[in-house]
This record gives structure tokens, C-alpha cells and sequence, in this order.
């Protein structure tokens, strides 16, 4: 059984590499993921205006939009 208050920052965080222990950097005020696709990035929401989960749907359909941009001429 996976208790939910260990995500309470998945989607706000990032790890930041030091020499003896890395650093975790929550940004309380973020609302979207950073996804990297054949050398682009892409800003992709994932909370709401509440902090809510997007619908899987709306991430998904995000995802497939930067997949066909990255596959795209330039």
C-alpha cells in the first residue's frame, strides 16, 4: 500500500546534483513538468488552478502533441 503524501511534491521538485548529497528543490508555485524529446524541451501543465492533478487525458494529449512537434521538420 503506497500512501499519497509521499507525491505531495512529485510534480513541484527537482533534485539538484552536490558532491556529497543532493539537493531537493521544491517550487510550490510550479504547475507543469519539463519534457525533454530529441534534444527540444517543452513546458507541459499538469496541475490545475487548485494544484490538482490535470486529467490523464489532457497529459496525455500533451504528450502526444511535443512527440509530433519533436518528430516534425524543423
Amino acid at each position: 500500500h503506497v500512501h499519497a503524501y509521499r507525491y505531495a511534491n512529485l510534480f513541484r521538485s527537482t533534485r539538484i546534483p552536490q558532491p556529497d548529497l543532493d539537493q531537493l528543490v521544491v517550487a510550490p508555485s510550479a504547475s507543469h513538468v519539463v519534457v525533454q524529446r530529441r534534444g527540444r524541451f517543452w513546458s507541459l501543465p499538469v496541475l490545475d488552478a487548485t494544484g490538482g492533478t490535470l486529467p490523464l487525458a489532457q497529459i496525455h494529449a500533451g504528450l502526444e502533441s511535443i512527440v509530433q512537434q519533436a518528430c516534425a521538420p524543423s
